[in-house]
């Protein structure tokens, strides 16, 4: 596990969430008929990625004097 998925997982965390825990679909009002592939769930952690790779980024610049 890298700082980006270790700080992500800890902001779900924070949050009152499951970091593991399905994201639901986002968009409940499609149906199987559609005609387009289905969305694959992705854990809640994942919804705090970018957030947690910029405080990583930024703790890193900081860090080394920038």
């Amino acid at each position: 596990m890298d700082q980006v998925e270790t700080t992500a997982r800890a902001m779900c965390q924070a949050d009152g969430q499951d970091p593991d825990k399905p994201t639901p679909a986002p968009d409940a009002s499609r149906t199987a008929d559609d005609g387009l592939p289905p969305a694959t769930p992705r854990p809640r952690w994942r919804a705090y990625e970018a957030q947690a790779r910029r405080l990583v980024e930024a703790q890193a610049a900081m860090l080394a004097g920038r």
